[in-house]
């Protein structure tokens, strides 16, 4: 809860919110593999995997000579790509956390505020 509370306050007070991508890579052949994606766009320049948002697809070269993103969905026997936000949390309730992704740190958040007022609710509950 406290991990969270200073991120929000930080994001507030200085306007910033740093990610970081982890990539992991089961296999992937090229060009093989980028034919599971269909045709590349027109103006197609290159393939990325793990943008700073998690992405993945092709940069496309627009009339204008700007590289705009066309993303695709990365197949898991690829591989995948997770953000994480910066010192993340080791801990939670006693136990460690091996998965400190953000979708996964969000869950444990969840479940907590799920369970702190489920326990609210039965304390003050009207009798």
């Amino acid at each position: 809860m406290k991990y969270f509370y200073k991120l929000r306050s930080k994001i507030l007070k200085e306007g910033l919110l740093e990610t970081s991508t982890r990539i992991y890579i089961r296999q992937l052949q090229i060009p093989e593999d980028l034919t599971r994606f269909g045709p590349p766009p027109p103006n197609a320049k290159g393939f990325f995997i793990g943008d700073k948002l998690g992405g993945s697809g092709w940069e496309v070269q627009l009339p204008d000579g700007s590289i705009e993103k066309y993303y695709v969905e990365l197949p898991q026997d690829i591989g995948f790509v997770s953000l994480h936000f910066p010192d993340a949390p080791k801990c939670h309730l006693g136990q460690e956390i091996n998965d400190t992704s953000i979708p996964n740190l969000a869950k444990l958040y969840i479940d907590y505020l799920r369970h702190l007022v489920m326990a609210a609710k039965e304390k003050f509950r009207p009798d």
